[in-house]
C-alpha cells in the first residue's frame, strides 16, 4: 500500500512530486513505503528522534542521519537550507530521484519538545514544498502510533498528511 492507501505499484507513485508530502504513519506502513521508495529510486534516510528532548537534539539527529556538512550551523535556519540542497539526493555515487525521510520516535519527540517539534514540522513541510516546486518527490514519514498527537490528520491507508 502506498501513502495514499492505494495498492502498491512498485513505488512508481512515490516518484510523483505532486503527491509527496509530510505524513504520519505507523512503523509497519513506514517500512512498506520505504521498501517501495528504494524500488522507485529514492534515497531513504532514517532519522532517530527517539531520544530527542529539545531543539539541539533534534538538529543533531538530522545532522547525523543526513551527514550534513561541517559548516552546518546547528540552528533552524541552517537545517532549512540544508534540507533544500540538491546534495541530499546523493546516494553513494548515484543521484536518487527523490528523498524519503523516516522520522523514528516522532511521538516521543513531540511529547518531549512540543514547540521544537512543531518548528521542525514547519521546516520539513516547507522543504517538501520547495522540492515539489522543482518536481522532485520529497516524502517525510513521522513514525508514530498516534498521528493526532503530533499535529497531522489521518488519511486512508494508515498515513496522515499535514495541511499544506
Amino acid at each position: 500500500m502506498d501513502p495514499h492507501g492505494e495498492h502498491s505499484d512498485g513505488g512508481a507513485r512515490l516518484t510523483d512530486a505532486s503527491r509527496a508530502g509530510l505524513y504520519a504513519c505507523d512503523a509497519a506502513t513506514a517500512e512498506a513505503v520505504a521498501r517501495e521508495a528504494v524500488a522507485a529510486g529514492l534515497r531513504v534516510v532514517g532519522i532517530d528522534l527517539e531520544h530527542a528532548t529539545g531543539r539541539a537534539a533534534l538538529l543533531d539527529a538530522f545532522a547525523d542521519a543526513l551527514e550534513l556538512p561541517e559548516y552546518f550551523g546547528g540552528n533552524w535556519d541552517a537545517l532549512d537550507e540544508c534540507l533544500r540542497e540538491r546534495s541530499l539526493l546523493a546516494d553513494g555515487e548515484a543521484t536518487a530521484g527523490g528523498l524519503l525521510l523516516r522520522l523514528h520516535g516522532s511521538d516521543r519527540a513531540a511529547l518531549a519538545a512540543p514547540d521544537a517539534f512543531q518548528t521542525l514540522l514547519e521546516i520539513l513541510d516547507a522543504a517538501v514544498e520547495d522540492w515539489r516546486d522543482r518536481d522532485v518527490p520529497c516524502w517525510v514519514l513521522a513514525v508514530t502510533e498516534s498521528p493526532g498527537d503530533i499535529g497531522v490528520e489521518p488519511l486512508p491507508g494508515g498515513a496522515t498528511r499535514t495541511a499544506s
